[in-house]
C-alpha cells in the first residue's frame, strides 16, 4: 500500500493512466498565445457591436487623445513644418476619414481601447523615430520614409496579425496615416523643432 492507495489490482496494459492519488492535467504550450491584447479587444468589439452594447462615457485614456492641447490646427502645423498644399490637403482628408470612424465607434468600450493602443503607438514611435529627424532638419523624403517604416508598416502588420478577423473597424494604411494627422491636429505631435 502506497500513500493509502491499494495497488494490487492495477492493469498496467492499455492507454489509461495509473494514478495513486489525485490526477492533475498537465498542458504544454509551445510558442506564443494567439490571444494578444489587441486580438482580445477585436473579438470583444465584434461581440459588443453584435449586441449593440454602447457606453455613454469615453475612457480617460482615449479622452487624452481627443483633447486639443492648443488651438493651432493641422494645416498650420504642417505649413510650419514646410509641407506644401497638396500634402496638407491629403493630410486633412486622411485625418477626417479616421476621425469619422473614431467617432462612429467610440461608444464601444473595446474600440476605445483599440484606438488608445494604436494612438499611443503612433505617438511614441513618432517621438522616438520621426521627431529626431525633424530636429536634425532631415529632408521630407527621409521623414516620409521613416513614417512609413516606423509608424504605418508596424501598425498594419499588427492589424494584419492581431486584427485578422476584424470585420468592424477594418483599419487600413490611409486611416493609420489619418491617426498621425489626427494627433497632429490635436497637438500631440509636433512637426517643427523649437530650439529655444
Amino acid at each position: 500500500m502506497i500513500g493509502g492507495t491499494n495497488q494490487e489490482n492495477i492493469n498496467l496494459v492499455g492507454d489509461g493512466d495509473v494514478v495513486g492519488r489525485d490526477k492533475k492535467e498537465i498542458h504544454y504550450h509551445y510558442g506564443t498565445s494567439n490571444n494578444t491584447k489587441l486580438k482580445v479587444l477585436f473579438d470583444s468589439l465584434y461581440n459588443e457591436v453584435q449586441k449593440d452594447e454602447k457606453l455613454k462615457n469615453i475612457c480617460e485614456e482615449l479622452t487624452r487623445y481627443l483633447t486639443d492641447k492648443d488651438t493651432i490646427g493641422l494645416e498650420k502645423k504642417l505649413q510650419d513644418g514646410g509641407y506644401g498644399s497638396d500634402y496638407i490637403l491629403d493630410a486633412i482628408e486622411q485625418k477626417e476619414i479616421f476621425a469619422k470612424k473614431l467617432y462612429r465607434f467610440q461608444e464601444y468600450e473595446s474600440a476605445q481601447y483599440i484606438y488608445v493602443e494604436l494612438l499611443a503607438l503612433i505617438k511614441t514611435n513618432f517621438q522616438d523615430f520621426i521627431y529626431p529627424l525633424i530636429q536634425s532638419e532631415s529632408d521630407k523624403v527621409t521623414i516620409s520614409h521613416a513614417i512609413r517604416e516606423h509608424i504605418i508598416n508596424p501598425i498594419i502588420r499588427t492589424l494584419s496579425l492581431e486584427g485578422a478577423q476584424d470585420t468592424v473597424l477594418n483599419l487600413n494604411a490611409e486611416e493609420v496615416r489619418g491617426m498621425l494627422y489626427y494627433l497632429t491636429g490635436r497637438c500631440h505631435i509636433k512637426w517643427t523643432y523649437d530650439s529655444i
